[in-house]
């Protein structure tokens, strides 16, 4: 049996959206922060778990387009959260075999976050053993933007290339979310 294949239980693919840790903190009556920390916690176990049971790909959605109009302190510290995740986490994970990849708009963000993506994309461009995406400021409608744009221009490889991106999200199988919920997708488009 494959490691992530149906045979032996274990998905393929899991994506885990981290939503509603601010909410879990409000809860409890905890600062929002308190909930981001403990989301990405959440993060890092779900990491280990997914690499040590086998799970081939792990889409984590991590900052949407739609959470830049939280307010200016939030989005401060949860971009402050990605860079210390980077900096402590992705050369534990190289050395763990996972690939990194990032999905979503880069234009627009500061250098210094692009810069750090681009750096643990290219550390772990030829791990195998989990393959980690990171979906960062990423959106609907800015990929119903961007697939009309080069259609518009008829730029045909810029397009398969766009789209070969968005279907590294093949054969997704379970679908969580870091404050406590999941949901289970029982299809399988692969």
């Amino acid at each position: 049996m494959q490691p992530g294949s149906p045979e032996n239980g274990i998905p393929r693919h899991v994506a885990i959206i981290m939503d509603g840790n601010g909410r879990w903190a409000a809860q409890r009556g905890m600062p929002r922060a308190a909930g981001h920390k403990q989301g990405v916690e959440a993060l890092r176990r779900a990491v280990r778990a997914a690499s040590d049971l086998g799970v081939e790909f792990l889409t984590i959605y991590s900052f949407s387009a739609e959470n830049w109009s939280r307010p200016r302190s939030e989005v401060s510290f949860l971009l402050d959260l990605l860079k210390r995740f980077i900096r402590t986490d992705v050369a534990e994970l190289h050395k763990a075999g996972v690939r990194i990849t990032v999905i979503g708009e880069r234009e627009g963000l500061e250098p210094g976050i692009v810069a750090m993506l681009e750096e643990a994309e290219n550390l772990t461009r030829e791990n195998a053993k989990l393959r980690l995406q990171v979906a960062f400021n990423y959106g609907s409608r800015q990929e119903i933007t961007r697939v009309a744009r080069l259609l518009i221009v008829s730029d045909l490889p810029a397009l398969r290339a766009h789209l070969g991106r968005l279907a590294r999200l093949e054969g997704l199988t379970r679908l969580l979310f870091t404050h406590g919920a999941w949901r289970l997708q029982a299809h399988n488009v692969s």
